[in-house]
């Protein structure tokens, strides 16, 4: 039996298949199946590609993301981390550098790693070095026991995000558009019609949707697997239902305020997993049904004042979220909207219906507040094993 190390796929065979007939994949030989076996870190996979292919293949993005495929098929992460590292230029340049100028080539990448490409500072310096130390076998530079440690402990190497919640969102969008705009939008990867955006073609984990587009379709980013970031212009004016549903890597999305931006349908983000934070722009005045629902890892909503109406089941499921504050500006809360939500601190104005929040805490102890700013304050004492 063969298998693909990429795919999973299995099959029967008396013949050794050198291309997975499943996804395509090139299968290694028998004794690069031993040297796969032995390779454990992404260090062990760079000095085995250089060793069989030399280091000019560290220069090509495609083939060498396609070999490390190959030989370390497991190191997902790593591999994400690596493709960003040649797309930012880094290891063309210390690689051309001269040897005593490398070390400040690889600070400076780092820098550029940190705040342009949003990477954790250890995981920035660990994709550096991995690709420093083999062209410098005589000087390596190992990280600290400690930042090893920590870095052991990472989730994920994506940083927190670089924005302050409780400052002013208007500073923290401008941020980000700034770092957008770093980038340069290849309009090939975006299948536009009179100013609809039907399908997101490529590959990259931050995009920037065209200030051209008015509308984002439904399957524009329907599945995808590799955005992780989307900043959405303010001439967005409408983005249909599942238009980011099942974004398996997505963990932020940036929306520019001042635009024309009414309703987040239902079903837009339900299944994104993966998704960490979303400021609500001042313009949106409703959210539809499971717009958010089951995102279990969105851990901060910052509800603008405009916003009067959140559908039922709307966060269903957003178990991450430990505080929520609703704005002034609420008028209507669905009875199920934030089912299966169970926030350590929840403020709403005193004048909706707090039945939603029966349904939240609906086997627990809350002490209720009122508030000098004409809202009610929910604080979680105890949570049944119910």
């Amino acid at each position: 039996m063969q298998v693909c190390q990429k795919c999973g796929a299995s099959w029967n065979t008396k013949l050794n298949v050198d291309i997975c007939p499943f996804c395509g994949n090139n299968l290694p030989c028998e004794n690069e199946k031993q040297i796969i076996k032995k390779i454990e870190t992404m260090e062990d996979a760079f000095a085995v590609i250089s060793e069989k292919n030399g280091l000019d293949i560290f220069l090509n993005e495609n083939k060498l993301i396609a070999i490390i495929g190959d030989y370390a098929p497991n190191l997902n992460k790593e591999k994400r981390l690596v493709k960003i590292a040649v797309q930012s230029g880094a290891f063309s340049s210390i690689y051309n550098a001269d040897s005593a100028k490398r070390l400040n080539t690889v600070k400076k990448y780092k820098s550029i790693l940190i705040n342009s490409y949003f990477i954790d500072e250890i995981w920035a310096e660990k994709v550096l070095l991995w690709f420093y130390n083999l062209l410098e076998p005589n000087n390596t530079i190992e990280l600290s026991e400690n930042q090893d440690e920590k870095l052991n402990s990472e989730n994920n190497f994506s940083a927190s995000i670089k924005s302050d919640y409780n400052s002013n969102s208007n500073n923290t969008l401008e941020f980000f558009k700034d770092q957008f705009n770093s980038y340069k939008i290849e309009y090939d990867k975006f299948d536009i019609n009179n100013g609809v955006l039907i399908k997101y073609k490529g590959k990259e984990e931050n995009v920037c949707i065209p200030d051209n587009v008015h509308t984002i379709s439904g399957a524009a980013f329907k599945d995808n697997r590799f955005t992780i970031r989307v900043f959405i212009p303010n001439t967005v004016r409408h983005i249909e239902s599942y238009a980011f549903h099942n974004c398996f890597y997505l963990q932020n999305v940036y929306f520019e305020d001042g635009g024309n931006l009414k309703t987040i349908k239902p079903f837009v983000f339900e299944d994104d997993r993966s998704l960490l934070s979303v400021i609500i722009p001042s313009s949106v005045k409703s959210i539809g049904d499971h717009a958010f629902s089951e995102c279990c890892n969105l851990n901060e909503v910052r509800f603008m004042n405009g916003l009067e109406i959140i559908n039922n089941f709307a966060f269903k499921g957003c178990k991450s979220l430990n505080k929520i504050d609703l704005p002034m500006s609420l008028k209507e809360v669905g009875s199920y909207a934030f089912i299966g939500c169970l926030p350590a601190k929840i403020e709403y104005p005193q004048h909706i219906s707090d039945k939603f929040i029966q349904t939240m805490y609906y086997y627990s102890d809350v002490e209720k507040q009122q508030l000098p700013n004409g809202k009610i304050q929910c604080i979680l004492i105890t949570q049944s094993d119910i």
